[in-house]
C-alpha cells in the first residue's frame, strides 16, 4: 500500500478513535491495488472487516443488518469504506447512512478533509443547513 495513503488512513482512524475499517463494497476490488480488499486486510489486519456481502451491492439492505450495525457501533467506531467519492452518488448513503439515523447513530461523511453530517445533505449532495 502507498505509505502516504496508509498514513492518512492511520491518522484518521487514530484521530476519530476508529477501531474498524469496514469495507461495504460488494466486490472488494479497486481500480488500483492499494484499495483491494486483500491489500487492506493485509495492511490493517484485524482492523479490516469485509461486510460487502451484507451491506454492499445495489440491492436493498435488510433492516436486520442495519439494526445490527447500529448495535455494534455502541462497542466500536467504524469507518465505512465505499467506492464512491461523493456520498450522494452512492446508494450506501441512502441504504446505510440515512437508515442508521433512525437508530440515533451519528453518521458523518468525510470528504476532502472535512466532515459532513449525513442528515444535513440534500439529494444533490449540497450541505443543507437548518436553524432551529
Amino acid at each position: 500500500m502507498d505509505e502516504k495513503i496508509q498514513a492518512t488512513i492511520d491518522e484518521l482512524m487514530e484521530e476519530k478513535q476508529i477501531t474498524t475499517l469496514m469495507d461495504v463494497r460488494s466486490k472488494p476490488t479497486a481500480w488500483c491495488n492499494t484499495f483491494s480488499g486483500k491489500n487492506l486486510e493485509k495492511v490493517f489486519d484485524r482492523q479490516y472487516s469485509f461486510m460487502g456481502d451484507l451491506l454492499g451491492g445495489k440491492k436493498e439492505i435488510d433492516e436486520r443488518a442495519i439494526e445490527s450495525l447500529a448495535i455494534l457501533q455502541k462497542y466500536a467506531r467504524f469507518l465505512l469504506l465505499c467506492a464512491e467519492k461523493k456520498p450522494w452518488e452512492c446508494h450506501r448513503h441512502y441504504e446505510i447512512a440515512l437508515r442508521l439515523l433512525k437508530y440515533n447513530v451519528v453518521v458523518v461523511h468525510l470528504m476532502d478533509g472535512k466532515e459532513y453530517p449525513a442528515n444535513q445533505m440534500d439529494k444533490d449532495g449540497r450541505l443543507a443547513l437548518w436553524v432551529n
